[in-house]
């Protein structure tokens, strides 16, 4: 694809399916990212989200990932070092998040975490949250709403099992400590309909880093049809 300007499907739940070339795109941008190796690689701000594949979506694709890259680019703009599931590359472990987040040589202090339907049918994302709120370093999660409606408690994370110790004692704690949580923007809003939310969540991370707030406004309209041309 090299480094000239490449065409990627606006994000939303409504946009165009995105093919694998937009998924290898997104990827590629998001490992660039990394400084030096990954294994000695320990940002302050780890983004957890769900893929959200819909019907026609190729496989391993869904807004959830465009979702996740839009905040990293954001925070990255800031000199805000990031790291998600899309700076995972091929063919290693995805549980080097956890490392990341909750480790002897995590350096995590935030862990945003991308609201949506999917992430509630994502286990990986309950094992995520479930590693920050007992992190005993003291991780800040910030829910950030992009997509509703949501399902009940009833309705969350269906796949675990009364027989599995461990993971209902993930959904118990995750839905008691992360489920109260007030997301950005308020529900029923959400970021695709209300985009400068976003510069709020921006500044909240900087505040929580001890970093200086944002001189200008960062974000730009989320737009959920169409097609935008992004540099990568």
């Amino acid at each position: 694809m090299g480094g000239g300007a490449t065409t990627l499907r606006t994000i939303g739940p409504d946009a165009p399916a995105l093919t694998l070339e937009d998924g290898e795109v997104a990827r590629a941008a998001m490992q660039a990212l990394v400084k030096g190796e990954l294994n000695a690689y320990y940002p302050e701000v780890l983004i957890s989200y769900a893929t959200g594949r819909r019907e026609g979506d190729a496989p391993g694709c869904g807004p959830g990932m465009l979702y996740c890259k839009r905040i990293c680019e954001l925070l990255e703009a800031e000199g805000i070092d990031t790291f998600s599931g899309l700076h995972v590359p091929a063919g290693t472990d995805w549980k080097v998040f956890l490392l990341k987040l909750n480790s002897r040589f995590a350096n995590c202090k935030v862990l945003i975490v991308v609201v949506s339907p999917a992430l509630y049918e994502s286990i990986p994302c309950l094992t995520e949250i479930f590693n920050a709120l007992t992190s005993k370093k003291g991780v800040e999660i910030i829910p950030v709403l992009f997509e509703n409606p949501l399902p009940c408690s009833d309705d969350q994370w269906t796949q675990v099992q009364a027989h599995d110790l461990q993971a209902v004692e993930m959904l118990t704690r995750v839905q008691q400590l992360f489920g109260p949580k007030n997301c950005i923007p308020s529900p029923p809003g959400t970021v695709l309909e209300q985009p400068a939310v976003v510069d709020r969540v921006i500044a909240m991370v900087c505040e929580h880093l001890g970093k200086p707030a944002p001189s200008a406004p960062s974000s730009e309209p989320i737009h959920t049809t169409g097609v935008e041309e992004l540099v990568v």
